[in-house]
């Protein structure tokens, strides 16, 4: 074929092995850059998304040779992983565990919420961690080759779907639009499915009542009340209780639940469960057990509505926030949202107060304020909230907005059976990753085709391989130590399979 009639993907891989030449000399022969082929077949690589980015507009995927017996080679960084820090946090279907201690078969949480199991544990020593910040004012820690999905503003409007983006992809394309503006948004997970708990079967106090009182209740008296001058909290509450419980209103706005009448006096149920769950305390050391934290969608919701109920704040543009002087308090909030598929952000506020209706200025713990959105009705018994929030909300978006250096550790990698290959990490954060070469290996074998992998950590995933259907017996696997090893090991292997089949 003369030089002017060659496509722009021919020029491309001519230009790539040029390079491979000049830096390793004498390594790679004629007859690997012979063999070498415009892309005409394709093979999946698992991910449809992917599939597109690689055949352009064509589902397919990887470039394969024209005629069946021709070589490709796939090229891949040397020793490359795709790595979160030990140290992060991943969820499971009972909570959030180190990543470090996740082994092959664990059960951890998928992007739909729902648990999926971990195919394989990769570690991979010590690397460079880079700093990923999000709009949340949370972050995570990965190397340059962990994998996410983002899409930007263009492909939102165009309806594109997802990317999958490496750490170093996402830093060198910038963070930043030209206008400005954050460019890349993460998925959000969705309503996460917990394993029900056998120990404790029923709540001890209702969702909605017990988020009545960690809001306005003041939990240090003997009594169970709270003060807030809202009747439609009041007649939610009453709805709740058990026959054997009242709600009794007092002077100032003070509501008590106590014994109905007629009932014989004894310890009372809730006194005893606040006991029980160390909630005799003050205002700024307020929290939610994880037996609500862990508990089903419908008891999370409920909680998070008495909450924004209680210490909630409806503002204008579908503003909602939450505020407490308990930063345990103010964590468990935004993991209610974040955990029933919103968003929620943090701010420590050093300096509050409130007016009397004297005009008095009174100063105030440090508080948190919480400000969340998600697909979710915020108010349930405060009406005149619910009213400022429109029927239809937009739900905040987690976008990245640095990326940083920031220190060398040890790192492991993940692959899970999701299809998506997504799970979720710290601060119910969205990431991806997965054994990408053994669905193009898996997708080689259906078409026919015979694959040699040279490799420097360790044997392929056996777990993963029976998940996908990847048959191990037939996947030469090569352990070279260095690059021009690799070649070598490589072509003799080629030529040894062209003389197996007769040239």
């Amino acid at each position: 074929m003369k030089r002017g009639k060659k496509t722009a993907v021919e020029d491309l891989i001519h230009r790539a092995s040029e390079k491979v030449r000049r830096t390793y000399k004498g390594a790679i022969s004629e007859r690997a850059a012979t063999a070498l082929e415009a892309p005409s077949l394709f093979v999946s690589t698992g991910s449809l998304v992917l599939d597109r980015l690689c055949a352009g507009v064509v589902p397919g995927g990887l470039p394969m040779g024209p005629r069946q017996g021709r070589i490709v080679h796939l090229a891949g960084s040397w020793s490359t992983g795709k790595a979160v820090w030990i140290k992060e946090k991943v969820l499971t279907p009972t909570g959030f565990v180190l990543a470090e201690e996740v082994k092959v078969g664990d059960l951890v949480t998928g992007k739909n919420g729902r648990a999926t199991r971990v195919t394989g544990v990769f570690p991979q020593g010590e690397r460079q961690l880079y700093k990923i910040q999000f709009t949340d004012g949370e972050s995570i820690l990965a190397d340059a080759d962990h994998l996410w999905s983002v899409r930007d503003q263009a492909d939102r409007e165009r309806k594109r779907g997802w990317r999958v983006l490496s750490t170093k992809e996402i830093d060198a394309l910038g963070t930043r639009r030209p206008s400005g503006d954050l460019r890349w948004e993460i998925p959000t997970v969705d309503v996460v499915q917990f394993a029900p708990s056998a120990s404790i079967p029923v709540l001890p106090i209702p969702p909605y009542i017990f988020g009545v009182l960690l809001g306005d209740g003041e939990l240090r008296h003997s009594g169970v009340e709270w003060t807030k001058p809202n009747t439609g909290i009041a007649k939610l509450v009453s709805s709740f209780l058990p026959s054997n419980l009242a709600l009794r209103a007092k002077s100032g706005d003070c509501y008590r639940i106590s014994f109905a009448p007629g009932q014989r006096r004894k310890v009372h149920p809730y006194v005893q469960a606040l006991v029980q769950m160390g909630l005799r305390v003050g205002s700024h050391e307020k929290f939610v057990p994880d037996c609500y934290l862990y508990s089903s969608p419908e008891n999370r919701l409920i909680l998070l509505q008495a909450l924004l109920d209680t210490d909630g704040y409806a503002g204008s543009g579908n503003h909602v926030s939450f505020c407490s002087s308990s930063k345990k308090l103010a964590d468990n909030t935004a993991f209610l949202a974040r955990s029933l598929g919103g968003n929620a952000s943090i701010k420590y506020r050093a300096h509050t107060a409130y007016t009397k209706p004297d005009g008095q200025r009174v100063l105030c713990r440090p508080a948190w304020r919480v400000t969340l959105s998600g697909p979710f009705q915020p108010f349930l018994g405060a009406q005149e909230k619910l009213a400022r929030v429109k029927a239809r909300r937009n739900i905040r978006r987690r976008t990245i907005v640095s990326i940083e250096p920031a220190f060398r550790d040890d790192a492991v990698c993940f692959s899970v059976a999701a299809r998506d290959s997504l799970f979720v990490i710290s601060n119910f954060t969205v990431t991806h990753n997965t054994l990408l070469l053994d669905h193009v290996f898996k997708s080689t074998q259906d078409l026919g085709g015979i694959t040699l992998v040279s490799e420097t950590e360790g044997s392929r995933d056996p777990h993963f391989a029976a998940a996908i259907g990847l048959n191990l017996d037939i996947l030469e696997v090569q352990r070279p130590e260095t690059l021009e090893e690799m070649i070598d090991q490589g072509l003799t292997f080629h030529d040894e399979i062209r003389r197996v089949a007769g040239g």
